[in-house]
């Protein structure tokens, strides 16, 4: 996740491309998509003071 995020881009693209993967045949597990979120939020300064 972290790298992505280096490379540009936005949380918008990375959440779509979670959901993506989440409903197209569960290609995505749903512990990895709320780990995802989690980091997603931590690097953005979205998360919860820890």
């Amino acid at each position: 996740m972290e790298e992505v995020l280096h490379l540009g881009a936005t949380a918008a693209e990375i959440a779509e491309t979670l959901d993506v993967g989440a409903i197209m045949g569960g290609t995505v597990s749903m512990k990895s998509v709320r780990h995802a979120f989690a980091v997603m939020d931590e690097i953005t300064g979205k998360g919860s003071a820890r």
